[in-house]
């Protein structure tokens, strides 16, 4: 059984210290007799370092609604997520606003809203009436250059010094981006200064079932949590509408004052702009159907649109299967010179049931012809084994006397084998030198069994032995048979090495096969396709003495015991390929393969390309359980066409439960069922219905009512809970309590195959 995990909703990681530039004083007073009082004082400055006008890219996990992306995203916030949990408050918002405030705000602009970016220089955030001084060295200092009636960070000193400073490894030529924001829009969509302890928040996901290069988030601070990860997350305060709309990740710093609610709006008044550091930037359309996103996608996933009524579950082209009795007469009548076009089909339609695809063949004597070629990713398991070493791809061609056609599946993989080793010198130039080295191991002992042989001949004579055949006999059975014997074996066994067999066992996994070999057809793995397989592993084997075939001309032998291939009587390996744009979207989603009830062990999971994810597991699989994890999740709020409306989840007993009018506890997700038919899946049960479930009304502002009032809307949540029971009067309410209460629904779909 699968133990189920948990999602750690964190307020936040404030750091001990934000990134800034610090003086340190220490002051010792020496009192000798109670008379003389010497003092010694010592300053030093210490910087610490911290992002500021740019992110680095690997910093960012994922944003929400993806970009260059469509889809019915009313009633969402967008989001973005750090694999840095601390991110969101290295810096301070401002001067006297608690630390638990992030610096960061993402901003929704509308396509009519949104201001043009601008490449420019730090110096272009300073007012020019002010000096830029720069401790970096063999920077020189600055006026700034911030147009006039542009208003930006304060800086340190504040805006009423004539010079501000920048920290350690700082310039005013810096390049940055920005943006002017209209005074006037800034305050209609920016968060106001409350709402920013609510913006940000941790959480604390499990990392199993993931893609091995999807981000890993910061370590859990329980030493004892190894296989979870923390992740930061930016809210957004605004709704898209319908249409084009922007986001934008700027930074807040020293600004908080003069959000709406602050000390210092007014401030604004004198100026017709506000520049900002743009930090990430993507765009996204808002389409007006308010179905649930990945719930609708996941469910269709096997769906064929060529075919709608023989759905394809395995990676094949989607035919027809012919009975047996169909195939045995096309044969039949092909042997006999008597086959129709119609028994032609059958013959077709039975290579694309097994996973072939028939492909042009040019033969090396240049003649063309039809073959058939199916790459590792099979339909049934493969009871045959294919006896490798072999001398060359042509011994792995296989001609079928009943057709007239070869099979080339195993000759394509031992050439693109071979193909792959040249093409990574670090790999060739290792095999090439290990085999070397045991070559020259075996003559430099064939050199001393030459002598020893000679020594022993001599001694054999000199005695008077019965001739030169004793003592031959009696050196094979001493220093053969013994000693150099031993030698001999020992370096046959040794051990290659680390960059050879890592890179051998990736190819094992499939790492670097081109998707071509992998899905010869498009219409295998059409576009929003789950489709499951077995792995033929003699066409890895075949892969994998390719690759050492490039090292024979050194010892004239192939490796023996190779310890990377398949063994004889290996169990069935079996996988899913997903393609979709659920795995650009969603790249966390977590996908588990289950044989009953019982998790099976995962050998590789991962991208193959953008959009494609596979996955391979020891074990023949019958179920995959597609989940959002927990850095997966959406945000947002229920819209009836005229308000906004968050659902009451508890926070405690089951956290994460929908609260309902009539007692019953919601469910948090949906599940759907599939079952396998003769062709493919065929039956998709209804979702669970949804109970009714309590909701408050949110508070929106702004001119088009889809800014958030985000404090306002936790106060009334919080005390939503408070009326139900949910939340005790003196509990704190903090942005992980309102983090959770805004997740929409979770979507867990599961897809069977019964037999």
């Amino acid at each position: 059984m699968t133990q189920n995990k948990q999602i750690i909703f964190i307020q936040d990681r404030v750091p001990a210290i934000h990134a800034g530039t610090y003086t340190i004083t220490a002051d010792q007073h020496v009192v000798i007799d109670d008379v003389t009082d010497e003092h010694f004082s010592v300053t030093r400055r210490l910087e610490v370092r911290g992002e500021r006008f740019t992110l680095r890219r690997g910093d960012i996990h994922a944003v929400f609604p993806p970009d260059k992306t469509q889809g019915p995203y009313i009633g969402h916030v967008p989001y973005i997520m750090f694999d840095r949990a601390m991110l969101p408050w290295l810096r301070g918002l401002a001067e006297g606003v608690d630390d638990d405030a992030t610096w960061l705000a993402l901003l929704l602009f509308d396509a009519d809203e949104m201001p043009a970016i601008q490449t420019l220089k730090v110096r272009d955030l300073v007012a020019r009436s002010r000096s830029i001084h720069t401790q970096t060295p063999n920077a020189t200092d600055m006026a700034g250059t911030l147009p006039d009636g542009r208003f930006s960070y304060p800086f340190d000193p504040p805006w009423d010094a004539a010079t501000c400073e920048l920290e350690y490894g700082e310039t005013a030529e810096d390049g940055i981006l920005a943006i002017d924001v209209p005074v006037d829009l800034f305050r209609s969509i920016a968060p106001g200064l409350a709402d920013m302890s609510y913006l940000a928040h941790v959480r604390e996901v499990d990392l199993t079932g993931r893609p091995d290069s999807a981000g890993r988030g910061a370590p859990s601070q329980d030493s004892d949590a190894l296989d979870v990860g923390q992740f930061a997350t930016v809210l957004g305060n605004r709704v898209p509408a319908v249409g084009d709309a922007h986001a934008v990740l700027v930074s807040l710093e020293g600004l908080g004052q003069h959000l709406p609610g602050g000390q210092q709006e007014g401030a604004l008044n004198g100026y017709s702009h506000v520049r900002l550091v743009v930090l990430k930037h993507w765009r996204f359309i808002t389409t007006p159907d308010n179905t649930a996103l990945l719930k609708h996608a996941l469910e269709h996933l096997c769906d064929e649109p060529a075919d709608p009524d023989g759905l394809n579950a395995h990676l094949r082209i989607p035919a027809a299967i012919p009975t047996e009795a169909e195939v045995a007469d096309a044969l039949a009548a092909q042997a006999a010179g008597s086959m129709t076009d119609a028994q032609g089909d059958v013959q077709l339609r039975h290579g694309f049931a097994q996973g072939y695809v028939p492909l042009a063949h040019h033969m090396r004597t240049g003649g063309r012809d039809i073959s058939w070629y199916r790459g590792p990713l099979v339909t049934d398991p493969v009871r045959t084994r294919l006896a490798v070493p072999l001398d060359s791809s042509d011994a792995a061609l296989a001609y079928n006397p009943e057709t007239g056609m070869f099979d080339v599946s195993y000759a394509a993989a031992w050439q693109l084998g071979q193909l792959l080793a040249l093409g990574n010198r670090q790999f060739s130039a290792a095999l090439y030198a290990w085999r070397l080295a045991l070559a020259e191991q075996g003559a430099a002992e064939n050199d001393r069994f030459s002598a020893s042989m000679a020594a022993m001949a001599g001694r054999a004579l000199a005695a008077r032995e019965r001739g030169p055949a004793a003592a031959f006999s009696r050196l094979f059975a001493t220093d053969l048979g013994g000693r150099r014997g031993r030698r001999i074996s020992l370096a046959s066994e040794s051990a290659p090495p680390a960059v050879v067999s890592d890179w051998l066992n990736g190819l094992k996994q499939l790492r670097g096969i081109p998707l071509r070999y992998l899905v010869p057809h498009d219409r295998m793995m059409p576009s929003e396709a789950l489709r499951v397989f077995r792995l033929d592993t003699n066409w890895i084997n075949a892969l994998l003495d390719g690759a050492c075939s490039i090292a024979r001309s050194v010892t004239g032998r192939p490796i023996a015991d190779a310890p990377w291939l398949f063994p004889e009587g290996q169990g069935v390996i079996s996988g899913y390929l997903l393609n979709s744009h659920v795995v650009i979207a969603w790249p966390g989603l977590k996908l588990v393969a289950k044989r009953g009830d019982d998790e099976l062990t995962k050998i590789y999971d991962d991208y193959l390309v953008p959009g494609v994810r596979m996955a391979l597991f020891d074990g023949d699989l019958d179920r995959i359980d597609i989940q959002q994890s927990g850095d997966g999740l959406q945000f947002g709020a229920d819209y009836d066409g005229s308000s906004y409306t968050v659902p009451l989840r508890k926070l405690t007993g089951e956290p994460g439960k929908l609260m309902t009018a009539d007692g019953r506890a919601g469910i948090t997700h949906q599940v759907i069922h599939h079952d396998r038919g003769p062709g493919g899946w065929i039956a998709r049960g209804e979702a669970e219905e949804q109970p009714p479930a309590i909701s408050v009304q949110a508070a929106m502002r702004g001119d088009k009512g889809r800014v958030f009032d985000v404090a306002t809307t936790a106060g009334r949540i919080r005390q939503g809970l408070i009326d139900h029971g949910a939340l005790d009067r003196d509990a704190p309410f903090t942005s992980a309590e309102y983090a959770l209460e805004m997740v929409r629904s979770v979507i867990h779909v599961s897809y069977r195959l019964d037999s």
